[in-house]
């Protein structure tokens, strides 16, 4: 038990020590500037471009990304449920402003935790320790700790309502039923998954259990109803504008491919091998383990085909129960090696080492991420202080950040009609704004030139007010300049890192 304690302290230490502490990206930098609005009980921001703009998509290209226009005319509001935003508030509210980054490290040192309680329920301390081993040190797991984001707080959640599940008492299923409605309020699609926890409290509690663990459980989801019907305008549609095209069928077959490939390029084919871990011991955690992973994959498959490991972050409660069968697994080779000789039980290990050693490249990208996110911050706080009041900050990428960090008005690149970006700057500096450009050079420099060839800010062939390097540089223009330039007038650009 000790051993476990450790491995949560310290992946919750490394949580905190390679946070990014950035608004960074579109879903990082949604969440805290939701977080901000649920604080401040100001859900409906105004939004004063929608008011008059009049060129294609304009509402919409009006709000930053992770934010769409609202029902009530010139406000825009986050797309995102009401879940991990008030968790970012209520710890803003204790802790301060950099109390947000460390919900999710917390979550990961419980996540963990739990993985122990649950594997070593299955099969003992040994594949406690290594269910927790391997879940902390998931590259996927990292990434999303260091970085401001649900997918580790809900898997959190979820976990402590399985370790609950399986406790007998009225008190332990209604603690179970509490952590489900927290993890459906962060992410709502998760909740087909409480189908584990209630089938093992009816199991462990009876019908009595059942019926509280239900009653809680069905506060996250009557909350997330509400809060879309008050926000977006029905009880069942959610914040994301185009929501329709995320579920659907013609997704499943692809996506079959897709996630146990993406599982073997991060974790080795060796891991798949965990559902037999299952067999190991039968037990109502490992078959519970078994059907976590069956439906976590049934959830996602119809969901939208994302080909790159970080991805793998909607699957985290079902890679959490594969590692703790696979860890079963592990521990079941090593006793049938002990029964032939003490010398051949540690060969059971290879494969954890394996599996561990496989995703080491990912490892330390996740860890060191956060040196490239230092350049958003670089420009949040010096657009911040240069930029005029009347600024409007023309981006995509990093629109969130902008918003975040200035409250400057905001322009979407992405959203509009690419014989449209003259007018667009004509129009703001018509309304009195000054229009500016910030964009990533590496992410959509290229996009940008060749999405409006014909405009003539397309080229951005003057030099920039200031630039903001790590390993990556963002650019921020000032189109008045482009006819400074042409007249002659040269400046030195700002270089920060």
């Amino acid at each position: 038990m000790l051993g476990a304690i450790l491995i949560a302290a310290t992946v919750a230490a490394i949580g905190v020590r390679s946070n990014f502490f950035v608004a960074g990206g579109t879903d990082s930098s949604g969440y805290l500037s939701a977080a901000e609005r649920w604080r401040s009980g100001e859900l409906f921001a105004p939004a004063p471009l929608h008011w008059w703009a009049t060129w294609p998509s304009a509402a919409a290209s009006a709000s930053p990304v992770a934010y769409r226009p609202s029902p009530s005319p010139g406000t825009d509001l986050s797309v995102y449920p009401l879940g991990l935003p008030v968790f970012f508030a209520a710890a803003q509210s204790i802790g301060g402003s950099l109390a947000p980054f460390v919900v999710a490290p917390l979550f990961a040192a419980l996540l963990t935790w739990c993985a122990f309680l649950l594997a070593a329920r299955h099969a003992g301390a040994a594949a406690g320790l290594l269910a927790a081993v391997l879940i902390a040190s998931s590259p996927v797991t990292l990434l999303h700790t260091v970085d401001a984001m649900s997918d580790v707080p809900a898997a959190g959640c979820f976990a402590l309502a399985w370790v609950m599940s399986m406790r007998r008492g009225s008190g332990s299923a209604l603690a179970a039923g509490a952590a489900v409605s927290a993890m459906a309020m962060i992410r709502p699609n998760l909740a087909p998954l409480a189908v584990v926890p209630g089938v093992l409290v009816l199991i462990t509690a009876g019908w009595r259990g059942t019926w509280l663990f239900a009653a809680a459980a069905c506060v996250g989801p009557l909350l997330v109803v509400w809060t879309q019907w008050v926000l977006y305008g029905g009880p069942f549609v959610p914040g994301y504008v185009e929501w329709q095209g995320f579920f659907r069928v013609a997704h499943v077959a692809p996506n079959l491919e897709l996630y146990p490939r993406l599982i073997m390029n991060l974790h080795t084919p060796l891991l798949l091998l965990g559902v037999l871990g299952v067999l190991v011991k039968p037990s109502p955690v490992g078959w519970s383990a078994f059907g976590v992973l069956v439906l976590n994959l049934a959830i996602y498959l119809p969901y939208l085909s994302l080909d790159d490991w970080p991805f793998l972050r909607f699957l985290l409660p079902g890679l959490t129960a594969l590692f703790m069968l696979f860890s079963a697994l592990v521990v079941g080779i090593g006793e049938w090696l002990a029964t032939r000789s003490r010398w051949l039980a540690p060969l059971a290990l290879v494969p954890i080492v394996i599996v561990l050693s496989a995703g080491s490249p990912q490892r330390r990208y996740a860890l060191n991420e956060w040196t490239a996110q230092t350049r958003v911050r670089l420009m949040g706080h010096y657009l911040r202080e240069v930029l005029p009041q009347n600024a409007a900050v023309l981006s995509f990428t990093h629109s969130g950040a902008v918003r975040h960090y200035t409250s400057r008005q905001v322009v979407r690149l992405d959203l509009l009609d690419p014989a449209t970006l003259d007018r667009v700057v004509d129009d703001l500096r018509r309304y009195g704004y000054h229009p500016v450009f910030v964009l990533d050079e590496a992410i959509e420099g290229e996009a940008f030139r060749a999405r409006f060839p014909q405009s003539r800010f397309g080229r951005l062939d003057w030099p920039p007010r200031a630039t903001f390097s790590t390993v990556t540089r963002i650019h921020y223009f000032d189109a008045a300049d482009l006819e400074r330039f042409g007249a002659g007038e040269r400046w030195t650009s700002d270089v920060l890192k």
